[in-house]
C-alpha cells in the first residue's frame, strides 16, 4: 500500500481529514513502536539489515575507535577478520568493559576482541583492530507523504513521498496501532476490508 491508501484507510475509521505532516508524525511513532517489538520477538526484519564487511566496506577502527553508524538502531553481530577466519567480537556494558580491560586472565586479545558502545562512537580492545564486520538493523526510514495541491485540493505524490519499507501485512498491523493511539479499536480483518 502506499502512503495515500493508507491515508484513506485512516480516514475512513477516524472520519475526519489529517495533514501530512499529522499522518507521517503517526505513522513513524507507530512504525517505530512495531520494530522495536518485532526486534525483541526476534524476527528477522530483512529490509532494515545492514551488512558492514564480507563484500561490503567494513567499519573502520582508528586509534580503538569507530564512528557509530548514523542510520544504526540494534546491533547484531560483529566479527573481526583472523587468517583466514572470522573472529566474534564481544559487546560489552562499561562494566564488564572495564573489567576485562584490567583483567589479566581475559584480557581483550585479537582471538578475543571485546567492544563497548559509548556516545557516538564503538571503543574496542585491543586498540590495534583496524577494522570490524558490523551487522545491524538499521532505523526505519520516516515516511514522508507527498502532495501536489490542483485546484485548491491537495492530492497524493507517490513520486515525492517515502512509503512505509514494511510488507503489506505488517503495514496493516501498523494502521492498527496508529488507530488504537487513537482510541480506534479495529481488527486486521476491518482494515483488510478497507483495503478493497
Amino acid at each position: 500500500m502506499n502512503l495515500g491508501q493508507i491515508q484513506h484507510i485512516i480516514t475512513n475509521f477516524i472520519q475526519r481529514e489529517w495533514t501530512p505532516e499529522r499522518l507521517q508524525a503517526e505513522l513513524n511513532f507507530a512504525q517505530i513502536k512495531y520494530f522495536d517489538v518485532s526486534v525483541r520477538q526476534g524476527r528477522d526484519l530483512y529490509q532494515f539489515k545492514v551488512k558492514k564487511g564480507e563484500g561490503t566496506p567494513p567499519l573502520y577502527v582508528v586509534n580503538g575507535f569507530a564512528a557509530i553508524p548514523s542510520d544504526y538502531y540494534h546491533f547484531l553481530s560483529m566479527n573481526v577478520p583472523s587468517g583466514g577466519t572470522y573472529r566474534r567480537v564481544r559487546k560489552c556494558d562499561d562494566e564488564l568493559f572495564e573489567y576485562l580491560r584490567e583483567s589479566p586472565i581475559e584480557y581483550p586479545t585479537e582471538a578475543y576482541p571485546i567492544c563497548r558502545f559509548t556516545e557516538g562512537s564503538i571503543q574496542f580492545l585491543p586498540a590495534t583492530t583496524l577494522y570490524v564486520n558490523f551487522t545491524y538493523y538499521k532505523i526505519p526510514p520516516a515516511p514522508v507523504y507527498g502532495f501536489v495541491v490542483t485546484d485548491g485540493f491537495m492530492e497524493y505524490n507517490a513520486a515525492t513521498s517515502v512509503e512505509l519499507d514494511w510488507d503489506e501485512s505488517d503495514q496493516v498491523k501498523i494502521i492498527q496501532l496508529v488507530l488504537q493511539d487513537l482510541g480506534v479499536m479495529v481488527s486486521v480483518e476491518q482494515i483488510e476490508a478497507q483495503k478493497k
